[in-house]
């Protein structure tokens, strides 16, 4: 990298940094940091949601995960993340919009109990923290790499760009964080496309990538080749069928949605239900686009460098040999202010967390608004070194480590916030699926070699469909759903069906309860919090319209108005390209 590289990458977000500090300002309370005062418009969440989905570890780790997985890892992000959204959107998050929660532990509490509450929080805590390790991780080998940094000068780099994050999200929150991932996003678009473009026109194009692909032998498949890699349903691992891999990647990032509050709280701080599903739709669009390209870079790294030990070097070496100098600059600007983005969005969100679903629920419940802003204010930095901690894990593939942790803990956890949202299971089933999902996971995972980073080795003996980490996106669920299922039933037996008066406004069945007696219902389910803090600040978060627009009397509105017609297309056209057109 040059000087005149080194200044675009680094002035770039310094000047959003500043322009995100100036925002600051605008954040006076608990419900302006953690909510942006609920006042956000579709354009602006849909964007921030994509920015906080797509850090630099989805330009780094991705391509690194495309260098092994190929086209099979795009059903993440033309199907998993986009139906996820869309899930969330429009059945998960509408009762929670509703009835004046800040966090989606806080709305496990209202519908399960206490345990689901801090059981959520702290596996959203190791969750999230898991991708500040792949961001700073991906920072690190780019500017080792490209920048031709020391690994001393390296994490210097790094922790300097974590500390600005920290700052102004620390001082801002939310506010500044959404606005901000707006010139990110802008910064990631660019400089994804020019990388792409020239390492593209160096492989040949398409046919001459399927060319280079079908020339050069796949080390796993004796007398086979790589041409399997533009394929959806080309993986092929031992004891793993091709429809079960894209099912995993597809679920990987559903649960990405449903269990990681850095989505919710943007949802939740939409201006109506209206934007927090067209956003839903507006993220999908740009991801779906970003990502074919940053995918496909992975599989064109693996046709230009076929033999690397450690795939996620993939992209930073298309920056250093394809790229001519200014254009490099532009692109580690991109990258840069991808992880800034996720630094921010991941330290708010779960400052959220642990302020109001740990500390202020459970350690210190007479504290006044004051208070608690100051708490999530200081908790910001503290999240964003914790990432660090994961570092040791990533050397072997930052993806391949994020897919394997992912089963474990996040699974069972989405399996329960889906049942949650549509089921009358009885409280108390929640903590036995937790336990019994999360207690597989761990199993799962440490019989399949999950720990081998600390010379844990794998479990000789345990079938392949018991601990390979795709066959526990399958099981994961399921025992959670079945223990679930099974204990609601032995209770149903002894006290009868839950009621809906019991879950009002809770659900997606009982949505339909008027939206202004929806805080009042949720918060007679907390005796605990009355007259704390939790109970005020929820009374004040109003619930949004339903449009932010007067629908006309005979009921037509614009196609472009029309949610629900222009989520469906987009999700039949994804299915068709993703399972039809690229199987």
């Amino acid at each position: 990298m040059t000087v005149i590289d080194w200044g675009i990458a680094i002035g770039v977000n310094v000047v959003i940094g500043i322009y995100a500090l100036t925002l600051a300002r605008r954040t006076k309370n608990a419900k302006d940091f953690l909510l942006a005062a609920r006042g956000l418009p579709w354009w602006i969440v849909g964007l921030s949601a994509f920015a906080t989905a797509v850090d630099s570890g989805d330009y780094v780790v991705v391509a690194g995960g495309a260098y092994g997985f190929g086209l099979s890892n795009l059903t993440t992000w033309w199907l998993g993340l986009p139906l996820g959204w869309f899930l969330v959107s429009y059945f998960v998050f509408l009762p929670m919009y509703r009835s004046g929660v800040y966090t989606n532990s806080e709305w496990l509490e209202y519908r399960f109990g206490p345990f689901s509450r801090v059981v959520g929080a702290f596996i959203q805590l190791q969750f999230r923290t898991n991708v500040l390790g792949n961001v700073s991780w991906s920072i690190y080998l780019l500017v080792t790499v490209v920048g031709g940094l020391s690994p001393v000068w390296a994490w210097v780099v790094v922790v300097g760009i974590a500390a600005l994050a920290a700052i102004y999200s620390a001082l801002g929150g939310l506010i500044s964080a959404a606005f901000a991932d707006i010139p990110q996003w802008l910064a990631m678009v660019v400089g994804s496309f020019l990388l792409w473009f020239f390492v593209y026109r160096q492989v040949g194009g398409w046919n001459g990538l399927q060319d280079k692909l079908n020339a050069i032998p796949d080390p796993d498949k004796p007398g086979g080749d790589l041409g399997w890699m533009l394929h959806v349903g080309g993986m092929d691992e031992p004891g793993v069928p091709p429809t079960l891999a894209v099912y995993g990647f597809i679920v990987l990032l559903v649960g990405y949605n449903v269990v990681n509050h850095t989505q919710t709280m943007r949802f939740l701080a939409a201006r109506s239900e209206w934007d927090m599903k067209m956003a839903a739709l507006a993220a999908s669009a740009v991801t779906v686009v970003v990502m074919f390209f940053n995918i496909t870079l992975g599989i064109m790294g693996r046709a230009l460098f076929p033999d690397l030990e450690v795939v996620d070097r993939i992209f930073p070496l298309l920056v250093q040999n394809y790229l001519p100098s200014v254009l490099v600059g532009l692109v580690i600007a991109g990258v840069i202010a991808a992880g800034v983005s996720t630094f921010s969005s991941v330290a708010i969100a779960l400052s959220a967390v642990f302020t109001r679903d740990v500390y202020a629920r459970f350690i210190k419940k007479d504290g006044d608004d004051a208070h608690y802003l100051t708490v999530s204010r200081l908790l910001v930095p503290l999240i964003v070194a914790s990432g660090f901690v994961y570092i040791p894990f990533l050397e072997a593939g930052a993806f391949q480590f994020y897919v394997s942790l992912t089963s474990v803990l996040v699974m069972p956890l989405a399996a329960v916030f889906l049942v949650g949202a549509f089921s009358r299971f009885h409280r108390g089933s929640a903590t036995v699926g937790l336990i019994v999902g999360s207690l597989y996971g761990v199993f799962a995972f440490v019989a399949g070699g999950g720990l081998e980073p600390l010379g844990v080795a794998a479990w000789e003996g345990v079938p392949i469909w018991v601990s390979n980490t795709w066959w526990t996106y399958l099981w994961a669920p399921a025992v959670t759903l079945a223990s679930m299922a099974v204990f609601s039933g032995l209770v149903s037996r002894r006290r009868g069906a839950l009621r809906d008066a019991d879950i009002a406004g809770l659900t997606y069945r009982t949505r339909d309860v008027l939206p202004a007696d929806l805080s009042e219902v949720a918060q007679t389910r907390l005796e605990a919090v009355r007259g704390t803090w939790l109970e005020q600040s929820s009374e004040r978060l109003e619930a949004g319209p339903v449009r932010p627009f007067q629908v006309p009397e005979d009921g037509s509105l614009p196609w472009y108005r029309r949610d629900v017609l222009l989520s469906v297309s987009f999700i039949c056209l994804m299915i068709f390209l993703s399972l039809i057109v690229f199987w």
